[in-house]
């Protein structure tokens, strides 16, 4: 495992890096148990990386989710970030552009922050 996987696999909120075919790249161990939660299916990180982020998605939702990377795409800052609910907590969503010294897009980094709405 690189450094970088270490250190992404040690922060307590979901990760994903997309590339820029729209495919996982990486998933930390927070996402992987949080699309366990959300799609009600264990998930190895095996199984998750190659995917189509919008596979992780419901059929409804999926061609929000492909639209959503065409626009970070395009972009070169974050987007305003979003937000779903999953049972008693909130996630806030943020989606940045990661791109190289000459402006080329690399990935998209998904972030979720989970925000407790009490009980």
């Amino acid at each position: 495992m690189l450094p970088f996987e270490l250190a992404l696999d040690a922060l307590s909120h979901p990760v994903l890096l997309i590339g820029t075919d729209g495919r996982i790249l990486y998933a930390n161990r927070a996402m992987l148990a949080y699309v366990a939660l959300v799609t009600g299916r264990d998930w190895e990180h095996e199984r998750v990386v190659g995917l189509d982020v919008a596979e992780l998605h419901p059929g409804p939702a999926r061609d929000g989710m492909r639209e959503r990377m065409r626009q970070v795409a395009a972009s070169t800052s974050p987007l305003p970030p979003r937000t779903n609910r999953v049972g008693k907590l909130l996630f806030v969503t943020h989606d940045t552009p990661l791109r190289d010294p000459e402006g080329n897009l690399l990935c998209v980094m998904m972030e979720k922050i989970p925000v407790s709405l009490g009980p």
